[in-house]
Protein backbone atom coordinates (compact mmCIF):
# COMPACT_ATOMS: atom_id res chain seq x y z
CA UNK A 1 0.00 0.00 0.00
CA UNK A 2 1.41 3.44 -1.00
CA UNK A 3 0.04 6.36 0.55
CA UNK A 4 0.93 9.62 -1.35
CA UNK A 5 0.44 13.79 0.36
CA UNK A 6 0.29 15.72 -3.36
CA UNK A 7 2.02 18.69 -2.72
CA UNK A 8 -1.06 21.40 -3.45
CA UNK A 9 0.10 24.14 -1.81
CA UNK A 10 -2.21 25.13 1.22
CA UNK A 11 -4.21 22.76 1.25
CA UNK A 12 -4.84 19.06 1.09
CA UNK A 13 -4.65 15.68 -1.56
CA UNK A 14 -4.60 12.68 -0.27
CA UNK A 15 -3.90 9.58 -2.62
CA UNK A 16 -4.10 5.79 -1.26
CA UNK A 17 -3.13 3.15 -3.75
CA UNK A 18 -2.91 -0.89 -3.51
CA UNK A 19 -3.37 -4.35 -4.49
CA UNK A 20 -6.08 -6.37 -4.01
CA UNK A 21 -6.58 -8.81 -6.45
CA UNK A 22 -6.18 -5.93 -9.03
CA UNK A 23 -4.76 -2.12 -8.62
CA UNK A 24 -6.74 0.20 -6.64
CA UNK A 25 -7.00 3.59 -5.93
CA UNK A 26 -8.70 6.12 -3.03
CA UNK A 27 -8.84 9.76 -3.05
CA UNK A 28 -9.09 11.97 0.06
CA UNK A 29 -9.45 15.34 -1.14
CA UNK A 30 -8.35 17.44 -4.16
CA UNK A 31 -6.94 20.71 -3.77
CA UNK A 32 -5.83 22.95 -6.84
CA UNK A 33 -2.36 24.56 -6.94
CA UNK A 34 -1.87 27.63 -7.10
CA UNK A 35 -2.46 28.74 -10.76
CA UNK A 36 -4.81 25.96 -11.30
CA UNK A 37 -2.97 22.79 -11.79
CA UNK A 38 -4.54 19.52 -10.19
CA UNK A 39 -1.83 17.17 -9.11
CA UNK A 40 -4.51 14.42 -7.70
CA UNK A 41 -6.23 14.71 -11.15
CA UNK A 42 -2.72 14.38 -13.05
CA UNK A 43 -1.95 11.38 -10.52
CA UNK A 44 -5.38 9.96 -11.88
CA UNK A 45 -4.12 10.30 -15.48
CA UNK A 46 -1.29 8.73 -15.08
CA UNK A 47 -2.55 5.92 -12.82
CA UNK A 48 -4.58 5.01 -16.10
CA UNK A 49 -7.17 3.35 -13.89
CA UNK A 50 -10.42 2.57 -15.18
CA UNK A 51 -12.38 2.70 -11.61
CA UNK A 52 -12.20 4.62 -8.18
CA UNK A 53 -12.47 2.79 -5.34
CA UNK A 54 -13.25 5.79 -2.93
CA UNK A 55 -13.68 9.51 -2.96
CA UNK A 56 -13.86 11.04 0.09
CA UNK A 57 -14.27 15.06 0.81
CA UNK A 58 -13.07 15.41 4.84
CA UNK A 59 -14.93 18.53 5.23
CA UNK A 60 -16.54 21.36 2.92
CA UNK A 61 -13.68 23.60 2.63
CA UNK A 62 -12.30 25.24 -0.25
CA UNK A 63 -8.52 24.31 0.15
CA UNK A 64 -9.81 20.73 0.23
CA UNK A 65 -12.47 20.56 -2.70
CA UNK A 66 -11.13 23.02 -4.87
CA UNK A 67 -10.16 20.49 -8.03
CA UNK A 68 -12.94 18.08 -6.72
CA UNK A 69 -15.22 19.06 -9.31
CA UNK A 70 -12.75 18.63 -12.72
CA UNK A 71 -11.28 15.31 -11.03
CA UNK A 72 -15.41 14.27 -11.42
CA UNK A 73 -15.73 15.96 -14.76
CA UNK A 74 -12.62 14.02 -16.08
CA UNK A 75 -14.27 10.78 -14.57
CA UNK A 76 -17.54 11.37 -16.27
CA UNK A 77 -15.97 12.01 -19.59
CA UNK A 78 -13.74 8.90 -19.55
CA UNK A 79 -16.21 6.70 -17.90
CA UNK A 80 -14.20 6.11 -14.55
CA UNK A 81 -16.81 5.13 -12.18
CA UNK A 82 -16.44 5.62 -8.84
CA UNK A 83 -17.35 3.12 -5.95
CA UNK A 84 -17.83 5.30 -3.00
CA UNK A 85 -18.35 8.98 -2.37
CA UNK A 86 -18.27 9.82 0.90
CA UNK A 87 -18.61 13.57 3.14
CA UNK A 88 -19.55 15.56 5.97
CA UNK A 89 -21.32 18.34 4.30
CA UNK A 90 -25.16 18.58 2.99
CA UNK A 91 -26.21 20.54 -0.63
CA UNK A 92 -27.86 22.67 1.74
CA UNK A 93 -28.13 26.76 1.84
CA UNK A 94 -27.37 26.69 5.47
CA UNK A 95 -24.19 24.36 5.50
CA UNK A 96 -23.20 26.23 2.79
CA UNK A 97 -22.89 29.30 3.86
CA UNK A 98 -21.71 28.07 7.22
CA UNK A 99 -18.73 26.27 5.85
CA UNK A 100 -17.54 28.50 3.08
CA UNK A 101 -18.13 32.07 2.86
CA UNK A 102 -17.04 33.17 -0.05
CA UNK A 103 -19.39 33.76 -2.81
CA UNK A 104 -16.71 32.20 -5.47
CA UNK A 105 -16.47 29.23 -2.77
CA UNK A 106 -19.83 29.00 -2.05
CA UNK A 107 -20.71 28.34 -5.64
CA UNK A 108 -18.26 26.24 -6.52
CA UNK A 109 -19.47 23.91 -3.40
CA UNK A 110 -22.71 23.89 -4.76
CA UNK A 111 -21.49 23.04 -8.23
CA UNK A 112 -19.79 20.29 -6.68
CA UNK A 113 -22.65 18.59 -5.22
CA UNK A 114 -24.99 19.24 -7.91
CA UNK A 115 -22.45 17.00 -10.05
CA UNK A 116 -22.47 14.47 -7.57
CA UNK A 117 -25.98 14.42 -6.97
CA UNK A 118 -26.21 13.91 -10.61
CA UNK A 119 -23.51 10.87 -11.12
CA UNK A 120 -24.92 9.35 -8.07
CA UNK A 121 -28.78 9.14 -9.78
CA UNK A 122 -26.74 7.92 -13.30
CA UNK A 123 -24.47 5.09 -11.83
CA UNK A 124 -21.09 7.00 -12.43
CA UNK A 125 -20.98 6.72 -8.47
CA UNK A 126 -22.21 3.54 -6.70
CA UNK A 127 -22.63 4.74 -3.38
CA UNK A 128 -23.15 8.26 -1.99
CA UNK A 129 -23.41 9.47 1.77
CA UNK A 130 -22.54 11.25 4.84
CA UNK A 131 -19.73 9.59 6.79
CA UNK A 132 -19.10 9.70 10.97
CA UNK A 133 -17.49 7.40 13.09
CA UNK A 134 -20.75 4.58 13.23
CA UNK A 135 -19.80 4.39 9.12
CA UNK A 136 -18.37 0.62 7.71
CA UNK A 137 -14.93 0.22 7.28
CA UNK A 138 -13.28 0.13 3.80
CA UNK A 139 -11.23 -2.56 2.79
CA UNK A 140 -7.79 -1.99 1.57
CA UNK A 141 -6.46 -5.31 1.07
CA UNK A 142 -4.21 -6.08 4.25
CA UNK A 143 -5.42 -2.72 5.33
CA UNK A 144 -8.63 -1.48 6.75
CA UNK A 145 -9.86 1.90 6.87
CA UNK A 146 -12.42 3.13 9.23
CA UNK A 147 -13.51 6.64 10.52
CA UNK A 148 -13.14 8.18 13.76
CA UNK A 149 -14.45 11.46 13.27
CA UNK A 150 -16.30 13.27 13.26
CA UNK A 151 -19.10 12.31 16.08
CA UNK A 152 -22.57 13.36 16.45
CA UNK A 153 -20.73 15.51 18.86
CA UNK A 154 -19.10 16.96 16.12
CA UNK A 155 -21.92 17.66 13.70
CA UNK A 156 -24.43 19.30 16.73
CA UNK A 157 -21.57 21.61 17.17
CA UNK A 158 -21.54 22.56 13.81
CA UNK A 159 -25.71 23.02 13.16
CA UNK A 160 -25.53 25.22 16.61
CA UNK A 161 -22.65 27.53 15.00
CA UNK A 162 -25.21 30.91 13.80
CA UNK A 163 -23.68 32.75 10.58
CA UNK A 164 -22.71 36.44 10.73
CA UNK A 165 -21.92 39.01 8.29
CA UNK A 166 -18.53 39.20 10.17
CA UNK A 167 -17.80 35.82 8.13
CA UNK A 168 -17.52 37.42 4.85
CA UNK A 169 -13.97 38.85 5.82
CA UNK A 170 -12.63 34.84 5.45
CA UNK A 171 -12.64 32.66 2.90
CA UNK A 172 -13.64 29.23 5.23
CA UNK A 173 -15.73 29.50 8.45
CA UNK A 174 -13.87 28.10 10.89
CA UNK A 175 -16.68 26.16 11.90
CA UNK A 176 -16.47 24.11 8.78
CA UNK A 177 -13.08 22.46 10.72
CA UNK A 178 -15.82 20.16 13.10
CA UNK A 179 -16.83 18.69 10.19
CA UNK A 180 -13.34 17.27 9.55
CA UNK A 181 -12.85 13.81 9.44
CA UNK A 182 -10.29 11.83 11.24
CA UNK A 183 -9.39 8.48 9.54
CA UNK A 184 -7.10 5.40 11.10
CA UNK A 185 -5.88 3.00 8.36
CA UNK A 186 -4.84 0.08 10.06
CA UNK A 187 -4.17 -3.59 10.48
CA UNK A 188 -3.60 -5.80 13.39
CA UNK A 189 -0.62 -4.46 14.64
CA UNK A 190 -0.23 -0.71 12.96
CA UNK A 191 -2.05 2.44 12.64
CA UNK A 192 -1.56 5.24 10.05
CA UNK A 193 -3.49 8.67 10.90
CA UNK A 194 -5.31 11.09 8.31
CA UNK A 195 -6.47 13.82 10.09
CA UNK A 196 -7.61 17.14 7.60
CA UNK A 197 -8.44 19.93 9.80
CA UNK A 198 -9.82 18.33 13.14
CA UNK A 199 -10.21 20.36 16.19
CA UNK A 200 -8.42 19.90 19.17
CA UNK A 201 -11.46 18.60 21.38
CA UNK A 202 -11.49 15.57 18.86
CA UNK A 203 -8.29 14.55 19.46
CA UNK A 204 -8.77 14.91 23.29
CA UNK A 205 -11.72 12.78 22.60
CA UNK A 206 -9.73 9.95 20.93
CA UNK A 207 -7.18 10.00 23.62
CA UNK A 208 -9.25 9.97 26.15
CA UNK A 209 -11.51 7.37 24.44
CA UNK A 210 -8.15 5.30 23.71
CA UNK A 211 -10.00 4.63 20.40
CA UNK A 212 -6.21 4.07 18.69
CA UNK A 213 -4.27 1.19 20.67
CA UNK A 214 -1.77 0.40 17.79
CA UNK A 215 1.44 1.62 17.10
CA UNK A 216 1.64 4.71 15.01
CA UNK A 217 3.54 4.50 11.45
CA UNK A 218 2.96 7.58 10.26
CA UNK A 219 0.20 10.42 11.74
CA UNK A 220 -1.10 13.55 9.82
CA UNK A 221 -0.82 16.94 12.19
CA UNK A 222 -4.06 18.76 11.77
CA UNK A 223 -5.18 22.14 9.91
CA UNK A 224 -1.19 22.53 8.43
CA UNK A 225 0.02 22.94 11.97
CA UNK A 226 -2.24 24.90 13.16
CA UNK A 227 -1.79 25.81 17.31
CA UNK A 228 -5.56 26.03 17.92
CA UNK A 229 -6.32 22.26 16.58
CA UNK A 230 -3.16 20.31 18.61
CA UNK A 231 -3.29 18.80 21.40
CA UNK A 232 -0.13 17.84 22.44
CA UNK A 233 -0.79 15.62 24.87
CA UNK A 234 -2.08 12.87 22.23
CA UNK A 235 0.59 13.39 20.25
CA UNK A 236 3.23 12.92 23.18
CA UNK A 237 0.94 10.10 24.61
CA UNK A 238 0.68 8.07 21.14
CA UNK A 239 2.24 4.71 20.91
CA UNK A 240 4.11 5.16 18.31
CA UNK A 241 7.42 3.87 15.73
CA UNK A 242 10.90 5.31 16.92
CA UNK A 243 10.83 8.74 14.97
CA UNK A 244 7.00 8.50 13.92
CA UNK A 245 6.88 10.76 10.59
CA UNK A 246 4.61 13.59 11.35
CA UNK A 247 3.10 14.88 7.63
CA UNK A 248 2.01 18.15 7.41
CA UNK A 249 0.15 19.17 4.55
CA UNK A 250 1.17 23.07 3.95
CA UNK A 251 1.99 25.80 1.10
CA UNK A 252 2.44 29.34 1.31
CA UNK A 253 0.03 31.52 3.38
CA UNK A 254 -0.69 33.96 5.43
CA UNK A 255 -1.87 32.26 8.79
CA UNK A 256 1.93 31.49 10.04
CA UNK A 257 0.99 27.72 9.16
CA UNK A 258 2.75 25.16 10.59
CA UNK A 259 2.84 27.13 13.96
CA UNK A 260 6.57 27.29 15.54
CA UNK A 261 5.20 25.74 18.49
CA UNK A 262 4.07 22.52 16.59
CA UNK A 263 7.25 22.10 14.91
CA UNK A 264 9.31 22.74 18.07
CA UNK A 265 7.21 20.26 20.24
CA UNK A 266 7.23 17.95 16.96
CA UNK A 267 10.88 17.74 17.49
CA UNK A 268 10.94 17.94 21.39
CA UNK A 269 8.72 14.42 21.34
CA UNK A 270 10.56 12.51 18.53
CA UNK A 271 8.95 13.19 15.75
CA UNK A 272 10.63 13.03 12.12
CA UNK A 273 8.63 15.71 10.58
CA UNK A 274 7.66 15.80 7.06
CA UNK A 275 6.34 19.07 4.97
CA UNK A 276 5.12 19.08 1.65
CA UNK A 277 6.74 22.77 1.02
CA UNK A 278 9.80 21.47 2.37
CA UNK A 279 11.60 18.33 1.52
CA UNK A 280 13.00 16.18 4.73
CA UNK A 281 16.40 15.32 5.26
CA UNK A 282 15.77 11.73 5.81
CA UNK A 283 14.25 9.72 2.60
CA UNK A 284 13.78 6.57 4.40
CA UNK A 285 13.27 4.86 7.79
CA UNK A 286 13.91 1.03 7.96
CA UNK A 287 13.25 -1.69 10.05
CA UNK A 288 9.90 -0.50 11.93
CA UNK A 289 8.27 -2.56 14.35
CA UNK A 290 10.08 -5.87 13.94
CA UNK A 291 9.80 -7.11 10.52
CA UNK A 292 7.69 -4.27 9.13
CA UNK A 293 9.88 -1.85 6.95
CA UNK A 294 8.58 1.83 6.11
CA UNK A 295 10.09 3.54 3.13
CA UNK A 296 9.35 7.31 2.64
CA UNK A 297 10.07 9.64 -0.43
CA UNK A 298 10.02 12.92 -1.52
CA UNK A 299 9.14 13.57 -5.02
CA UNK A 300 10.28 16.97 -6.07
CA UNK A 301 10.96 19.05 -9.07
CA UNK A 302 14.85 18.74 -10.78
CA UNK A 303 15.79 21.56 -8.45
CA UNK A 304 19.21 20.94 -6.91
CA UNK A 305 17.80 21.87 -3.55
CA UNK A 306 14.07 21.27 -3.45
CA UNK A 307 11.81 23.09 -1.67
CA UNK A 308 8.80 21.12 -2.30
CA UNK A 309 7.34 17.74 -3.27
CA UNK A 310 4.82 15.02 -2.61
CA UNK A 311 5.51 13.29 0.27
CA UNK A 312 5.02 9.40 -0.09
CA UNK A 313 4.75 6.74 2.50
CA UNK A 314 5.03 2.88 1.03
CA UNK A 315 3.71 -0.48 3.31
CA UNK A 316 3.80 -4.07 3.01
Amino acid sequence: MTICFKEVGQGDSIIIEWVDVKQKIGLIDVNLKPKSSNPALNHLISAGLTEIEFLILSHPHSDHFSGMRKLLEYCREYKIHINYFLHTSANVPEWITSSVTGDVERNELGKLFNLIEDMNENGEIENCGYLDNTSGELNLGTWKLRFLAPTSRQYKAFKAKKYTAELELKINSSAGNLLSTVIEIYNDDNSILLTSDAVDNVFKMIYESKMITRKLLVGQISHHGAKENFYKEFWRESKRVPDCPAVISVGDNPYNHPAPYVINYLEKVRYKRYLTNEAPLLSSISSVSGSLNLVSSVHSSSSPTPKSGDVTFTFP
